[in-house]
């Protein structure tokens, strides 16, 4: 099922980014989201059962971004690599995680330095560094790199604090990329439990 969900907003993100090709000349940063689908949760209970690990981390300062382009430069994938320090473990399935262990997370933005966008899928943004978040994750791998992905995208990266994660950002048009009204009331609950 994971494995179909990401083919998915894999080809989702491979038809939105296409038309991002070229450099920008304005030195202006541009936005592009990609909708993906996505597994969506109603409760903590809900996000809490599925996690395979929850945890409060750190945001370190390390990061690995990566955009993939085809033969003609349009951008098929954008993602990065970002480094999370333990603070503490709420659940581990594998029994192997400790505070103070240095985990990477793959984060659903990526910058093109090439042509100044940045990408986001259903409008996450990045964690900032030095803040506390609470992840609930899946283990995954690709290219033999192990990393955790969120669940839900943004469901699963809750801020501790106001790192303007939930600020809403625009197209060159103006036009809203995400909607973040559906997570809130889950990232309070989160709050209220883990703080």
């Amino acid at each position: 099922m994971r494995k179909i969900i990401g083919i998915c907003m894999l080809c989702v993100l491979c038809l939105c980014l296409c038309s991002c090709k070229g450099s920008d000349t304005t030195g202006k940063t541009k936005h592009v989201s990609a909708d993906g689908k996505v597994d969506e949760y109603k409760s903590l209970q809900e996000l809490e059962n599925d996690a395979e690990a929850i945890l409060k981390v750190i945001r370190l300062g390390e990061e690995n971004p990566v955009v993939k382009k085809n033969a003609d430069g349009d951008i098929y994938s954008a993602y990065t690599f970002s480094n999370v320090k333990i603070e503490k473990v709420y659940k581990d399935v594998d029994e192997k995680l400790v505070s103070g262990d240095t985990i990477t997370i793959l984060e659903n933005e990526a910058r093109d330095e090439e042509t100044n966008t940045v990408f986001h899928v259903n409008g996450y943004n990045m964690m900032k560094k030095g803040k506390e978040y609470i992840l609930f994750l899946k283990k995954d791998e690709t290219d033999r790199k192990e990393y955790y992905v969120s669940l839900g995208v943004n469901y699963g990266t809750v801020s501790l604090e106001k790192d303007g994660r939930s600020v809403v950002m625009k197209d060159e048009e103006g036009k809203k990329l995400s909607d973040f009204s559906p997570y809130q009331e889950i990232w309070e609950a989160v709050r209220a439990k883990y703080r």
